[in-house]
């Protein structure tokens, strides 16, 4: 579900990271739930009202301004990608 909701974010949006996400969610052939609002913080994130959830996807530094606490393990997920390239 996590896939679905990230691509549903992202649906409007042509950055690299959007369309790999697109891409994915089409190979697991998953059902994009619909929108009600987005607010998009160019170079941070997105944020949108699904029914009665808000889905956050962005940077850490946009999840850092939204409050929103990133468990150690991503962190370090993140980090090794960041080295990786």
């Amino acid at each position: 579900m996590l896939l679905a909701y990230a691509a549903a974010a992202e649906y409007k949006q042509t950055h690299p990271i959007a369309r790999a996400i697109l891409q994915a969610a089409a190979r697991h052939g998953l059902r994009l739930p619909d929108i009600d609002t987005a607010d998009y913080e160019v170079g941070y994130g997105v944020k949108v009202q699904l029914a009665e959830k808000t889905i956050h996807v962005g940077s850490a530094r946009f999840m850092d301004i939204e409050n929103i606490a990133i468990p150690a393990e991503m962190e370090q997920i993140q980090q090794h990608c960041h080295e990786n390239g």
